[in-house]
């Protein structure tokens, strides 16, 4: 699942928390005020690197200045460097698993977009609990039916941002 996240990079905080359920990192922006925009809302996108390029290309963290890479520091965390000497407003693009459902939150992928999926895939799980086997060769193909539609959908999606995304 595609997921945006607008937050703020802070002022000398070179190591920030990745969001819950990330998966991957498609990309990250942060604004700088120009003199045609002050506001700091043109994006400067920031680029992917290795851990290890980062701490060569900015070894000491206590040093600021426009930020210019990310690496994930950990599976929790990314690094950011040089270390924002002034807080910007900061945008990621990532994958992560979609929300899981609960009494605060009623929706998410799987409702919103597939609910026949949804449907059929817990229609197949509750047969067995309640003794009707003979029921699942009605859900199976009608199961399998809707998951194809989804991946024909997602293979017409697969190329965009002058890529293909086979791994995604």
């Amino acid at each position: 699942m595609n997921i945006p996240i607008v937050g703020a990079l802070a002022a000398g905080n070179a190591v920030y928390p990745k969001p819950n359920g990330w998966r991957r990192t498609i990309s990250m922006n942060f604004g700088i005020a120009t003199p045609a925009d002050p506001a700091q809302n043109s994006a400067t996108p920031m680029f992917a690197r290795q851990y290890e390029y980062c701490l060569s290309y900015w070894p000491d963290l206590t040093q600021t200045g426009q930020p210019q890479f990310y690496a994930d520091y950990d599976y929790a965390h990314w690094l950011i460097v040089p270390t924002p000497p002034v807080s910007y407003p900061w945008q990621i693009l990532y994958y992560g698993l979609p929300q899981l459902l609960d009494a605060s939150n009623q929706t998410n992928f799987w409702t919103d977009y597939a609910p026949e999926t949804l449907m059929y895939r817990t229609l197949m799980e509750c047969t067995p609990f309640v003794k009707n086997d003979g029921r699942m060769a009605t859900w199976q193909p009608l199961y399998e039916e809707a998951v194809s539609n989804l991946e024909k959908e997602d293979l017409m999606r697969s190329v965009d941002r002058a890529a293909v995304r086979n791994e995604d």
